[in-house]
């Protein structure tokens, strides 16, 4: 009995090292072994990937160049109105930000949001009341079907800082869906 024992316990023993090998291994072949990147948002509904299909590049960098695959043609047509909804968000949505307007002075905006907006305004001190926020940059990436997140680079003069919004093809036409924290 003492030799099945023995025999047994090298058999299980065998047996976990070769299920942890596989397991180590799957992970490390598969991309498992790298966590995703979080993603903290307002947003109430479940995060989107944001991977691109085979062959299609980010618009991060502004190169639309390179191979077009189905659905990049139109993700490039979006571009100007999904910059320009953003930036007339930011147009009010920066004033408010530093107490300087009101949350009905945001355009581009769904009403959700303004709502939200205006149910938290800003506590802001006169040093920055005093402050003169501006866009420096933009950045446009597809978010999921219809939906582009934006992050504007914005500098107030003391500050820079980047604003990540949501901005959906809304029946309004392109609008902030969401302030991504």
């Amino acid at each position: 009995m003492a030799l099945w024992e023995d025999h047994g316990l090298k058999l299980v023993a065998v047996v976990a090292v070769v299920v942890a090998i596989a397991v180590v291994g799957g992970l490390l072949g598969s991309g498992g072994g790298t966590p995703p990147p979080s993603r903290s948002t307002t947003l109430t509904s479940s995060p989107r990937s944001t991977a691109l299909p085979p062959g299609a590049h980010s618009f991060e960098d502004g190169d639309e160049s390179g191979p077009q695959v189905k659905g990049v043609k139109t993700a490039n047509a979006q571009r100007p109105a999904v910059e320009a909804a953003a930036r007339a968000f930011m147009a009010g949505y920066l004033p408010f930000s530093y107490g300087q307007a009101a949350a009905s002075a945001i355009q581009a905006v769904t009403s959700q949001e303004r709502e939200d907006l205006e149910a938290n305004p800003p506590q802001v001190p006169a040093a920055i009341h005093r402050r003169h926020p501006r866009i420096v940059g933009v950045r446009l990436k597809p978010y999921a079907a219809g939906e582009w997140e934006v992050t504007v680079t914005v500098s107030d003069g003391t500050l820079s800082y980047p604003i990540v919004v949501v901005a959906g093809d809304l029946p309004a036409g392109w609008q902030v869906m969401a302030i991504q924290d």
